[in-house]
């Protein structure tokens, strides 16, 4: 299982059980993914989840003992909330497994939170080296992870005690990222390309979750992994803050 591919089935899965009237089933085998990757990939210690869990613990990105990949990539982590936000919107209200996503929620946005970087606001590719050499402040992570703190504010799954911390990244990714095009439009630095774990890369690249794999993958603009969470992040913010669409 891998973080970010939660984000890429369990929203649109629970959309299409909610518009189609599907039977709870269908909401119970989406609460079970919550579940296990929860259960397999999180670190008490710091609060976050590793990137991918291989259940059979033979992958060669695996730990032997865990099975876990050995690294906190930023993006899956924003994959993951978004995840867990979108979800929310068409999970019934009365489904016994829904406080139970809501706590992750809760659980998974102290250690994000956690690893804001004190200076810029923002997060870094590897979340728990931040500073390390060759680590670098993401755009995309960023922007997820507040789109999804302030969604889940503004929706009450978390405390308004988080605001300063989503309105600091939300002007960091403005005052530090957000850079003149020269055409008179503005373009989003600092973007992963892409991270992944395993496969046969064309380049011949390992993708074996170590830390300097992630930070090997090449940096782009206007990354629409990036650019696509900040436009939500600024709808969501103008709801956190009350500000109108001038």
């Amino acid at each position: 299982m891998w973080l970010d591919g939660i984000y890429m089935a369990s929203p649109f899965y629970a959309e299409c059980a909610k518009l189609f009237g599907e039977p709870e089933a269908s909401f119970d085998d989406i609460a079970k993914q919550f579940h296990l990757i929860d259960e397999h990939t999180y670190d008490a210690k710091t609060g976050l989840n590793y990137h991918g869990w291989d259940a059979a613990k033979i992958q060669p990105w695996a730990n032997p003992a865990t099975g876990c990949s050995s690294n906190f990539w930023g993006r899956a982590l924003g994959w993951y909330a978004m995840a867990l936000v979108d979800t929310l919107d068409y999970f019934p209200t009365n489904h016994p497994a829904r406080p139970q996503i809501i706590a992750t929620l809760k659980k998974l946005s102290a250690g994000v939170v956690k690893f804001q970087d004190a200076k810029t606001g923002l997060w870094w590719q590897v979340m728990d080296q931040g500073g390390r050499q060759g680590n670098y402040l993401e755009a995309t992570a960023s922007a997820m992870f507040v789109y999804a703190l302030a969604k889940g504010a503004n929706h009450g799954y978390l405390s308004r005690d988080y605001v300063p911390a989503i309105e600091k990244g939300y002007a960091s990714i403005i005052n530090n990222l957000i850079k003149p095009a020269g055409d008179k439009s503005w373009s989003l630095t600092k973007c992963c390309s892409v991270a992944g774990l395993g496969g046969s890369p064309s380049n011949g690249k390992m993708r074996d979750g170590s830390f300097n794999y992630y930070i090997s993958e090449p940096i782009v603009t206007n990354d629409l992994k990036g650019v696509g969470p900040f436009i939500l992040a600024g709808i969501e913010m103008q709801q956190l803050t009350g500000t109108k669409v001038q």
